[in-house]
């Protein structure tokens, strides 16, 4: 599902496991060379032999930790191996390859295994509607997310927080208007996206710590298109909002719930009996 992390990830890790292997073995044949013959080139009058790296065993005992390359109680920095991987012409260059193990669908019979894995969430929202004109303001919103073990945190809420608030102008103010079959909402002028004034005015997200994905790189999950989903939060709120409003017709609301849509539900009733002139409720959305 992903193209980011979860398949170039892969690939570029299988591509660095080469490389080590490759410096594994070479860290064990220089460490096992006199002092001498460390840092110069390779086979020659006077120069160290040439390094056959394809008999070298016990590679996987090597470590590569805080600058240093380290074999048992030998160890040398992690710049001479490079410098000893430019002398003995041994190539710090690979290539990865990387597609999901048994993922597979049949959409005549329904059954398979369509995904690797699943990205869990959770949205409690809290929303305004004006009695009178069928106005929405999302007062607040609280996400939870599993995301696995995040590559970087930063990029993650980026992607959480935005793909919400796409899937929340999906669902409330992106609708599409047609004119004799032809497209009149195409453009910024006609087609409202959200924007800075339609963001929650309370906006939190949270990462569920889970560290048991084994299947993808350093137990991560995708965050990019799941959080979209979440969006609907929204639109359920507006629904529980209209059923505390005497006359509205919560059932009628249709999507994307477009303030003329709030509006139509809302059959133009105003309280007489009350000074406020919004209906306030929170709703909660569970998505696997």
């Amino acid at each position: 599902a992903s193209s980011g992390a979860d398949l170039n990830a892969q690939a570029a890790l299988a591509a660095a496991k080469k490389i080590k292997e490759r410096l594994s073995k070479l860290a064990i044949a220089v460490l096992e060379r006199p002092e001498n013959l460390r840092g110069r080139p390779i086979a020659g009058a006077g120069v160290a032999p040439e390094i056959k790296l394809d008999s070298i065993s016990g590679w996987e005992n090597v470590q590569f930790q805080d600058q240093e390359v380290r074999c048992g109680d030998r160890k040398l920095s992690f710049r001479e191996l490079i410098s000893e991987a430019y002398l003995n012409r041994v190539s710090l260059v690979d290539s990865g390859f990387y597609r999901y193990p048994d993922v597979f669908f049949n959409k005549e019979t329904g059954k398979g295994n369509p995904f690797f894995y699943y990205t869990n969430g959770v949205a409690a929202t809290e929303v305004a509607i004006s009695r009178v004109t069928g106005e929405l303001k999302v007062l607040r919103t609280e996400l939870w997310m599993d995301l696995g073990r995040p590559l970087n945190s930063a990029i993650d809420l980026g992607q959480v927080t935005g793909a919400f608030v796409q899937g929340m102008g999906w669902l409330t103010t992106e609708n599409l208007y047609y004119e004799k079959g032809r497209l009149i909402s195409c453009s910024p002028s006609t087609y409202k996206i959200p924007s800075i004034h339609d963001v929650p005015r309370i906006f939190r997200c949270q990462f569920f710590e889970n560290d048991q994905n084994a299947r993808n790189v350093w137990s991560s999950k995708t965050a990019g298109e799941p959080p979209l989903l979440l969006g609907i939060s929204v639109w359920t709120a507006i629904k529980d909002a209209l059923s505390n409003v005497k006359g509205a017709r919560p059932d009628a609301l249709r999507a994307p719930a477009t303030q003329e849509e709030i509006f139509r539900a809302l059959n133009g009733w105003i309280d007489e009996h009350t000074h406020s002139t919004f209906a306030q409720v929170s709703c909660c959305l569970f998505y696997t």
